[in-house]
């Protein structure tokens, strides 16, 4: 359904569109995180201004009003499968939340979405960054050595930007 005109002006949320693109792993990138980061911008940048994720919305929204829903399912079930990269803007809380009453306050945030592939998900809260893993072991053997090789990855991130800032304080 058209979820567009359900909204009211102010309302936060999320327009999902699953674009194929090209990802900035493989042995070229081994090490070079400035390399990375630049490939991962350009990506971004073309498909920020590109007019596939307009055109894609408005033929969703066509097969919808077609009553083609099924087709759109099947679709996202086979890309889905294979791949997908969800980016969205909306910031996560930048003040403590609390559950139920101001004694209890939340520490941090894990998610969990049930359904048929593996995920990595990172959401902001209160300057900290946290990361939930979804997988199905028949394809990911051993899901803790992906959330400890990302924790040791984003450690060594800190330190080297720790390391510069020190530098420039210097």
């Amino acid at each position: 359904p058209d979820t567009q005109s359900n909204r009211t002006p102010g309302d936060t949320f999320n327009n999902f569109l699953l674009p194929s693109l090209d990802m900035a792993v493989g042995p070229q990138y081994a090490g070079n995180r400035e390399e990375r980061l630049r490939t991962v911008c350009g990506t971004n940048n073309v498909m920020k201004t590109s007019m596939v994720a307009f055109i894609s919305t408005k033929l969703v929204d066509i097969l919808v009003r077609l009553g083609l829903d099924s087709l759109i399912l099947e679709t996202q079930k086979r890309l889905w499968k294979k791949h997908s990269l969800i980016y969205s803007n909306v910031p996560g809380f930048e003040q403590r939340v609390h559950l139920l009453d101001a004694t209890h306050t939340v520490e941090r945030l894990a998610v969990y979405y049930p359904n048929m592939v593996s995920q990595s998900i990172f959401v902001s809260y209160c300057d900290k960054l946290c990361f939930s893993l979804t997988a199905d072991y028949k394809q990911v053997e051993d899901p803790n050595a992906l959330v400890s090789a990302f924790a040791e990855e984003i450690s060594s991130w800190m330190e080297e930007i720790n390391l510069q800032k020190s530098k420039i304080e210097n």
